[in-house]
């Protein structure tokens, strides 16, 4: 550390080097909304206050440009009372068809979605135990079959949440990945570590709470930019920590 922060320009190519190196370790970004005419079904889940009400708006905005088409929504939850009032508010102005299921209701049932249509649902989880989870997701699975399952993410929670919420929803078998509150998130290389050996495809990260903020794609020339970032960072703050002698501070 000492030796590299007397030499910039080295440091720089060696940490572009290593950058480079982990973000090609990683899956390479997918879009999960795909050009389909037959429809698509997306289910999102994740912990509460992740962002899955946010990243639901986002991807209903972009797939609106796709398909010039008004997709249904459906949220699923324990009991019908939670219910996130932003959505309910912002279908009700855009016309979206907007249903409520408990998958604790005997009588649990879905219409199937018409030919041709999208179909975005959200999974609102309660505080219950791991069986309780088990028991949804097998329910929701077998009555949305969706496509893609999309595991969201507060980018500004610790890694160790990551981990622990991509546990809670594997029953739900999550193939993307989506990054909220990007505006607060951890270093690049917590992001990288936590996705290399994961099935899961990195696909977008958020900054942001309205409909039509941004919605940036998680593309390896990024990802390696913002690692060679925060490696040339860490650096400086450690060579900062010695003399030019070699004496701590």
């Amino acid at each position: 550390h000492q030796w590299l922060s007397r030499q910039p320009k080295l440091a720089a190519e060696i940490m572009e080097t290593y950058a480079v190196h982990l973000a090609q370790s990683l899956p390479p970004f997918e879009p999960f909304l795909k050009g389909r005419t037959k429809g698509q079904a997306c289910l999102f889940v994740g912990e509460r206050g992740a962002g899955k009400s946010v990243a639901l708006f986002k991807a209903l905005a972009a797939r609106w440009q796709i398909r010039q088409q008004r997709p249904l929504l459906k949220v699923f939850s324990e009991t019908v009372d939670e219910s996130p009032r932003q959505l309910v508010s912002w279908c009700e102005d855009s016309g979206v068809d907007l249903s409520f299921h408990s998958v604790n209701d005997k009588k649990f049932s879905i219409e199937p979605v018409p030919r041709g249509w999208d179909c975005f649902a959200e999974y609102i989880p309660a505080a219950g135990d791991a069986q309780r989870i088990q028991k949804s997701a097998k329910i929701i699975r077998r009555a949305l079959k969706p496509d893609v399952v999309v595991l969201v993410l507060n980018a500004g929670g610790a890694p160790r949440a990551w981990e622990k919420a991509t546990e809670r929803f594997a029953p739900f078998a999550p193939t993307h990945v989506i990054f909220t509150h990007w505006d607060q998130h951890q270093p690049w290389w917590e992001v990288v570590s936590f996705l290399r050996g994961k099935t899961l495809t990195p696909t977008y990260r958020i900054c942001g709470f309205e409909p039509f903020d941004e919605i940036d794609p998680m593309v390896e020339t990024d990802i390696r930019a913002g690692l060679a970032d925060d490696l040339l960072s860490l650096m400086a703050v450690s060579g900062s920590t010695h003399d030019a002698d070699g004496g701590k501070r």
